[in-house]
């Protein structure tokens, strides 16, 4: 009986390791991933997921619910109706979330800090 308790709490504290390195793992991505894409994204549950871009100074964000394999659809709130024209552009037109994420994210850039011009 002292052996399988023994074993139970080496296998309890092998588990707690791999949680700790897991942790670690997706918060390095976390990182990587803002720094790469100029956004912050979470994962509320399963299905649902929100992106914030590091050029916005509050807290607002875009949801997104995955509604199928490769879909993702947005989801609406007070902040997507100031981006309507975008909304339309590069989610109802083309139906493309990496463009319309990379045109937020290029305008919010751009009146962040007032270029007039890029090359």
């Amino acid at each position: 009986l002292s052996e399988l308790a023994e074993e139970v709490q080496r296998f309890r504290s092998q588990f707690a390791k791999v949680n700790e390195i897991n942790a670690e793992v997706a918060n390095a991505y976390r990182e990587v991933s803002a720094l790469l894409t100029g956004y912050q994204c979470k994962m509320k549950n399963e299905t649902i997921f929100t992106v914030q871009s590091i050029f916005e100074n509050a807290e607002r964000e875009f949801g997104f619910r995955k509604a199928q394999v490769n879909r993702l659809e947005l989801i609406e709130n007070e902040y997507t109706k100031e981006w309507m024209d975008f909304i339309k552009a590069y989610l109802y037109q083309n139906n493309s979330v990496p463009a319309f994420l990379a045109a937020i994210n290029l305008h919010l850039f751009k009146s962040n800090l007032k270029i007039k011009h890029v090359h």
